[in-house]
């Protein structure tokens, strides 16, 4: 241990670095789920593009959002009140804001599967960026006006052939201030990704299989935020066997490999690892009207420094059972069969899982469904039970509605900070979100979106000189706005 993690004394400067970990689980959580709510009309394409601009064998889909709204606690301090609490009242008041938010979003690709009635080229590609400029106002948050980007693209060699090949890359910067006043700390961070797979489907189409690697980076901008910059390399293999129409078994299996690069400027220990996920399932529709996704399997985190008082590993079953209701009817695309869509469904399920790292920011798993990515920083993993559910419904062509649910019930290992070891504790974070759109013309609507988090928990991280950091939060979030796309 550095002499930097033995230091003592009551002097909040000497403890940045801890109240960082402390702080980041909660904000990115809810940044995170800042950004997907910024571009609510991503979560279905059904809604979010229109018929595009034609230009050769490309396609063009521009598109701009505005929204204004409301910020409850934009800073994500707690609420509890207490003279000893560096996060919370009196010493760090909830601040709320006003927020005025443009989400200008272009994306690109080879023709749409409607243009080519379901026919591939033998090269295809998809490319997206979108970028949210926010102005705040409000005591406290004048200067936090910021940007956050998003970009991804994928290409696909001989797609849908026997023997073929992907490869993709993405970027997406988050916007993550400190909990604590007039503290120059912030946890903006890039995350950055790249792979390839080569992908498998003999004979028919009945079997597919992709073998993959991919790279994962979450870049932290400030000095003091730097120690949580972390490394992820992942080999994965994945297989799909149709044995019904609209009907798949899967397997999933990833080894990665977890590097914090600058963990000794942190007081916490911050862990390599070599997490290990595997599991099996079936997907696929039961009835015409109701689908399920069932699977199981095992996940281990494999964390460096093992011998450590505040390390612990987590080696259990992950798990995931889902149900969904297409309440108006189910379509299939022609050249992909078992994926089901709908223009309105009712979903709901559970979800067992573990949390290593900044992989999850991309994977897109349905750990992170309604909620975003999460880049663990307070112990090396977070365990995951969530419970969810998802109504979406189109009325008359004109108007969606999507409402979600969803509780999750946190686990942590062991905290190390100040001298004292906390023992493992569990947080819960229940969270809805409401989100509506009425659109006036094909490319054109009008939308509303409601958030609401908490984070209920009974621990406080001890900072020494008698200070702690509370982890209790709650937020709620509210716009209106429009988008035109095409």
């Amino acid at each position: 241990m550095s002499d930097y993690r033995s230091s003592r004394g009551p002097k909040l400067a000497k403890h940045l670095r801890l109240l960082a970990l402390a702080a980041l689980p909660f904000a990115a959580t809810t940044f995170a789920s800042t950004s997907a709510h910024a571009q609510a009309w991503l979560r279905d394409r059904t809604y979010q593009e229109g018929i595009g601009i034609r230009v050769g064998d490309v396609e063009l889909h521009p598109g701009i959002g505005a929204e204004v709204g409301v910020d409850s606690n934009w800073f994500v301090r707690s609420h509890v009140a207490g003279a000893n609490i560096v996060n919370g009242p009196p010493a760090a008041p909830i601040r709320e804001a006003g927020i005025i938010r443009i989400t200008p979003s272009f994306s690109f690709g080879t023709l749409s599967d409607q243009r080519t009635n379901g026919e591939k080229p033998s090269f295809t590609y998809r490319g997206s960026i979108a970028g949210s400029y926010r102005e705040f106002i409000g005591t406290e948050v004048n200067d936090q006006r910021n940007m956050n980007v998003h970009a991804t693209f994928r290409g696909d060699i001989l797609p849908g052939r026997p023997v073929g090949l992907g490869f993709f890359a993405g970027y997406q910067r988050f916007v993550q201030p400190s909990a604590l006043p007039g503290v120059d700390l912030s946890f903006n961070r890039s995350d950055i990704n790249a792979g390839a797979e080569v992908i498998a489907i003999p004979g028919g189409g009945t079997l597919d299989m992709h073998l993959g690697y991919q790279f994962y980076g979450a870049l932290y901008e400030s000095t003091q935020g730097s120690a949580f910059t972390n490394f992820t390399h992942e080999i994965s293999l994945k297989n799909r066997w149709r044995f019904r129409p609209k009907t798949a078994l899967f397997t999933e299996t990833g080894l990665s490999f977890v590097t914090y690069p600058n963990a000794g400027r942190s007081i916490l220990t911050l862990n390599d690892a070599i997490p290990l996920r595997t599991r099996v399932g079936i997907n696929g529709l039961v009835t015409s009207r109701i689908s399920v996704l069932a699977a199981l399997g095992y996940s281990a985190t494999f964390l460096a420094n093992g011998a450590l008082a505040s390390t612990s590993q987590f080696d259990s079953l992950n798990a995931q059972l889902e149900g969904t209701v297409y309440l108006t009817g189910t379509a299939a695309p022609a050249n992909d069969p078992t994926a089901l869509t709908a223009i309105s469904t009712l979903t709901v399920g559970y979800l067992r899982d573990v949390m290593v790292g900044s992989a999850q920011s991309f994977q897109g798993r349905p750990s992170y469904i309604f909620g975003g990515g999460q880049n663990t920083t307070i112990g090396s993993f977070t365990g995951l039970d969530k419970i969810y559910g998802r109504l979406s419904y189109m009325f008359a062509g004109r108007a969606v509605v999507s409402l979600d649910g969803y509780l999750d019930i946190l686990s942590f290992p062991a905290v190390e900070a100040a001298g004292a070891l906390t023992p493992s504790f569990t947080n819960y974070r229940p969270g809805a979100s409401l989100f509506g759109e009425y659109r006036f013309a094909d490319s054109f609507g009008l939308n509303a979106t409601i958030d609401y988090t908490q984070q209920i928990s009974d621990v406080q991280i001890p900072l020494g000189g008698g200070q702690v950091f509370d982890l209790n939060n709650r937020r709620v979030q509210a716009t209106l706005g429009f988008r035109w796309f095409m």
